[in-house]
């Protein structure tokens, strides 16, 4: 399997723009330069293996992660449903109940105001 720096870079970016992470932010997280970060999400520059697992254990995600051949959407995809779903699991039973009412009523209006 060929390596691509840019494919890498852009799930890094993904990842990083999901979480709402600044790239100085998660530069300071992982004791990595900004700038060397920049590169890496651009595919100007390759990562160690060392950097990839840093970056891997931060998001919580495999190593394959970052080399699997997916679509772009799919990454944003399930990166977006990670996040909800940890959200979700913060909650409590009562607030969690709330929640799905809130989001079940909301599936239902969108889907009533488009179906004709």
């Amino acid at each position: 399997m060929k390596y691509h720096c840019d494919k890498v870079g852009i799930r890094i970016r993904t990842l990083r723009e999901d979480n709402q992470l600044s790239r100085e932010h998660l530069a300071d997280i992982l004791d990595l330069s900004d700038s060397y970060i920049g590169l890496i999400e651009r595919g100007n520059r390759g990562i160690t293996i060392n950097n990839l697992v840093k970056i891997a254990n931060y998001f919580n995600v495999s190593i394959e992660y970052f080399f699997e051949d997916r679509s772009n959407n799919s990454i944003v995809t399930s990166t977006r449903l990670k996040n909800l779903s940890n959200l979700i699991d913060s909650l409590d039973e009562e607030d969690y109940a709330f929640v799905l009412h809130i989001i079940k009523d909301m599936v239902f209006h969108i889907k009533g105001s488009t179906e004709k």
